[in-house]
């Protein structure tokens, strides 16, 4: 990490890149900013985008999703620099989330689609095939390998678990690092609604 000082690092803005990165930079002691002047220069670009601009040389370094950093080492566009899950973070969780009108107004539709939610994630859980099939091909049109994929899960799970604290954690951090742009972070017991999850946890059986 030390040797990113000078370089121009890309990462698309709002996602769990950022926060990692930055988290990161911040461990190790390095200012950023997406203006020249500071010790790394931040380009914010989406996902795909960033692929091509460091295969193509305009940028140094990237923190990207899977499977797109799957896809780069593959292909020796990359090298791995740092798996950056050794800050207060750990690995993110990615959610599934909805808005609060709906969880008040249509409950019972909320309830049915956190259902079909944890249901689909134990099926591609117990059939890995399966969730290969459709991420390549419905997802990805058939544009990853199945090596892609194997290294991209090798980075990622799927999983029903989240809690409130860890979603605390990840909001104290955003506003420490400045990617949430909050006066104050809002306490996550206040409005983190994990009892849809749980019911339909319980109606599937564990």
């Amino acid at each position: 990490m030390a040797d990113l000082k000078g370089k121009k690092v890309g990462v698309t803005r709002g996602g769990p890149q950022e926060l990692l990165l930055i988290a990161e930079l911040n461990q190790h002691g390095l200012s950023w900013s997406d203006k020249p002047g500071k010790d790394v220069q931040i380009v914010y670009m989406v996902y795909p985008d960033l692929n091509q601009a460091i295969a193509g040389g305009n940028l140094d370094v990237i923190s990207q999703s899977e499977p797109y950093a799957s896809q780069l080492l593959n292909k020796g566009l990359a090298t791995e620099v740092i798996k950056p899950y050794d800050t207060p973070l750990g690995e993110p969780m990615r959610a599934l989330v909805m808005s609060e009108k709906f969880y008040k107004e249509k409950p019972d539709v909320a309830l049915r689609t956190m259902k079909a939610f944890v249901e689909a994630t134990r099926l591609f859980i117990a059939d890995s095939k399966l969730a290969e099939s459709y991420v390549r091909n419905t997802m990805f049109k058939g544009q990853i390998t199945e090596q892609d994929f194997q290294d991209a899960m090798n980075n990622a799970s799927f999983t029903t678990d989240l809690s409130v604290e860890q979603v605390d954690v990840t909001t104290r951090l955003m506003q420490e690092t400045g990617v949430g742009r909050m006066p104050a972070p809002p306490v996550a017991a206040e409005w983190v609604k994990v009892d849809l999850l749980e019911k339909a946890k319980a109606a599937l059986g564990k």
